[in-house]
Protein backbone atom coordinates (compact mmCIF):
# COMPACT_ATOMS: atom_id res chain seq x y z
CA UNK A 1 0.00 0.00 0.00
CA UNK A 2 1.64 3.55 -1.05
CA UNK A 3 1.87 6.05 1.86
CA UNK A 4 -0.74 8.46 0.73
CA UNK A 5 -2.98 5.65 0.50
CA UNK A 6 -1.93 4.68 3.85
CA UNK A 7 -2.42 7.93 5.36
CA UNK A 8 -6.36 8.50 3.64
CA UNK A 9 -7.17 5.24 5.43
CA UNK A 10 -5.84 6.28 8.43
CA UNK A 11 -7.39 9.88 8.15
CA UNK A 12 -10.87 7.68 7.19
CA UNK A 13 -10.70 5.17 10.17
CA UNK A 14 -9.85 8.24 12.63
CA UNK A 15 -12.79 9.91 11.13
CA UNK A 16 -14.92 7.26 11.91
CA UNK A 17 -13.88 6.88 15.17
CA UNK A 18 -14.71 10.40 16.28
CA UNK A 19 -18.21 10.21 14.79
CA UNK A 20 -20.21 12.39 16.49
CA UNK A 21 -17.36 13.75 18.14
CA UNK A 22 -17.95 10.91 21.19
CA UNK A 23 -15.95 8.08 20.26
CA UNK A 24 -12.34 8.33 20.06
CA UNK A 25 -9.74 6.20 21.83
CA UNK A 26 -9.73 2.40 21.23
CA UNK A 27 -7.90 -0.42 23.55
CA UNK A 28 -7.68 -4.15 22.90
CA UNK A 29 -7.57 -7.22 24.80
CA UNK A 30 -9.47 -9.85 26.89
CA UNK A 31 -12.67 -9.86 29.02
CA UNK A 32 -11.20 -10.66 32.64
CA UNK A 33 -14.78 -9.88 34.36
CA UNK A 34 -18.27 -8.29 33.49
CA UNK A 35 -20.35 -7.12 36.73
CA UNK A 36 -23.51 -5.22 35.36
CA UNK A 37 -22.27 -2.23 33.56
CA UNK A 38 -18.43 -2.68 34.67
CA UNK A 39 -16.34 -4.67 32.11
CA UNK A 40 -12.81 -5.24 33.42
CA UNK A 41 -10.01 -6.19 30.58
CA UNK A 42 -6.80 -6.79 30.38
CA UNK A 43 -4.28 -5.41 27.68
CA UNK A 44 -1.95 -7.03 25.36
CA UNK A 45 0.69 -5.53 27.72
CA UNK A 46 -1.16 -7.74 30.65
CA UNK A 47 -2.45 -4.23 32.94
CA UNK A 48 -5.72 -4.83 34.28
CA UNK A 49 -8.51 -1.80 33.43
CA UNK A 50 -12.18 -0.91 34.06
CA UNK A 51 -14.36 0.51 31.73
CA UNK A 52 -18.15 1.49 32.23
CA UNK A 53 -20.37 0.50 29.12
CA UNK A 54 -22.76 3.53 28.19
CA UNK A 55 -26.75 3.03 28.46
CA UNK A 56 -26.46 2.69 24.78
CA UNK A 57 -22.94 1.06 24.47
CA UNK A 58 -23.34 -0.85 20.81
CA UNK A 59 -22.00 -4.61 21.20
CA UNK A 60 -21.06 -7.04 18.36
CA UNK A 61 -19.96 -10.80 18.71
CA UNK A 62 -17.67 -11.57 15.71
CA UNK A 63 -19.68 -8.55 13.88
CA UNK A 64 -23.40 -9.26 14.59
CA UNK A 65 -24.74 -7.32 17.17
CA UNK A 66 -25.27 -9.05 20.27
CA UNK A 67 -25.98 -8.17 24.29
CA UNK A 68 -23.59 -7.52 26.74
CA UNK A 69 -24.40 -10.44 28.55
CA UNK A 70 -23.12 -12.56 25.77
CA UNK A 71 -19.93 -11.35 26.65
CA UNK A 72 -17.33 -13.98 28.62
CA UNK A 73 -14.16 -14.17 30.43
CA UNK A 74 -11.34 -14.42 28.34
CA UNK A 75 -12.94 -13.32 24.81
CA UNK A 76 -10.97 -11.14 22.65
CA UNK A 77 -12.81 -7.25 22.68
CA UNK A 78 -11.69 -4.18 21.32
CA UNK A 79 -13.54 -1.55 23.31
CA UNK A 80 -14.22 2.16 21.76
CA UNK A 81 -14.58 5.02 24.48
CA UNK A 82 -15.84 8.74 24.87
CA UNK A 83 -13.71 10.97 23.71
CA UNK A 84 -13.97 12.91 27.10
CA UNK A 85 -13.35 10.29 29.20
CA UNK A 86 -12.00 6.79 28.50
CA UNK A 87 -13.21 5.10 31.34
CA UNK A 88 -17.21 5.25 29.35
CA UNK A 89 -17.53 2.66 27.16
CA UNK A 90 -19.79 3.25 23.92
CA UNK A 91 -18.35 0.39 21.60
CA UNK A 92 -16.98 -3.39 22.60
CA UNK A 93 -16.45 -5.42 19.55
CA UNK A 94 -15.70 -9.44 21.08
CA UNK A 95 -14.40 -11.96 18.92
CA UNK A 96 -15.15 -15.89 19.26
CA UNK A 97 -14.68 -17.39 15.82
CA UNK A 98 -13.24 -15.08 13.70
CA UNK A 99 -9.44 -13.92 13.87
CA UNK A 100 -9.93 -10.45 13.19
CA UNK A 101 -12.10 -7.39 13.67
CA UNK A 102 -14.13 -5.96 11.11
CA UNK A 103 -13.21 -2.46 10.07
CA UNK A 104 -14.63 0.24 12.28
CA UNK A 105 -17.83 1.86 10.77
Amino acid sequence: MSTEKKKSTQTAENLALSMNGREAHVFEGRIVSIVGRTLVMKSREGQETERTMTDDVKVTCDGTACQAGDLKSGKRIRVTTMKNDSRLATKVDALDRLAVFARSE
